[in-house]
């Protein structure tokens, strides 16, 4: 693979004769265009086709919520990889075929939540969980807030659903943070996520909770919870 120091030909993408040109980050690159080839159709080669399409989509939601990518900017060190982190970690902890296995929505997990519980309604859902405690990492002197985040995967669309699966991401509300209270948090889900929300059957949500300083930094993550 050859790497482009001066650009003359403006900005090209994609194939040109036997080349192809490509971006990583801010540097171009130019390589041998691949040869065609015809995908397998063995249980393994279709099983790494919906693996890499799963994980994709999963990955590019986890990345658009802002503070979920605050916390994974700290465990890169260029910052243009983070998307390329959120990926790597997801590919080897999720399994498309398996939606009980949670993904990795932070790059740590700082303290367990005890009997947590899902409950659905049309545009929103409730979270609610056992107090957290005054025996975890959380120190109440700096850790003044709590708020939730994560993905929720839809799938057995009904109409008018067309895509066989989706999966949106939220974030609620911050809370002010008390250990000694049982968590019951709403997640309203915005415009146009509830639409798509409402349209499936199927819903598996994985959330986890983040505490914030009095300045709404976030200071330590949940593990990672689902519904089951």
């Amino acid at each position: 693979m050859a790497k482009i120091k001066n650009q003359y030909l403006g900005t090209v993408y994609g194939s040109l004769g036997p080349v192809v040109f490509k971006q990583i980050g801010k540097t171009k690159y130019v390589a041998k265009r691949p040869n065609s080839f015809i995908p397998g159709t063995d249980p393994a080669s279709i099983f790494r086709r919906d693996q890499c399409t799963f994980v994709g989509k999963l990955s590019s939601k986890i990345y658009s919520l802002d503070i979920i990518k605050n916390l994974w900017s700290s465990s890169c060190e260029v910052q243009y990889r983070i998307y390329q982190k959120i990926w790597s970690e997801n590919y080897h902890s999720v399994d498309c075929n398996d939606l009980d296995k949670p993904p990795k929505l932070a790059p740590s997990a700082n303290f367990i939540v005890s009997n947590p519980v899902f409950l659905f309604e049309q545009r929103s859902f409730l979270f609610k969980s056992d107090p957290l405690g005054a025996s975890t990492v959380i120190n109440p002197a700096i850790e003044k807030f709590i708020l939730p985040a994560g993905v929720i995967v839809l799938k057995e669309p009904l109409p008018p659903a067309v895509s066989p699966m989706e999966i949106i991401p939220f974030k609620g509300k911050k809370e002010i943070l008390d250990l000694n209270s049982e968590l019951n948090i709403n997640i309203v889900l915005p415009t146009p996520q509830d639409s798509y929300y409402m349209h499936y059957q199927f819903r598996k949500c994985y959330l986890i909770l983040i505490t914030l300083d009095e300045n709404e930094n976030p200071v330590h993550t949940s593990e990672c919870l689902v519904n089951q």
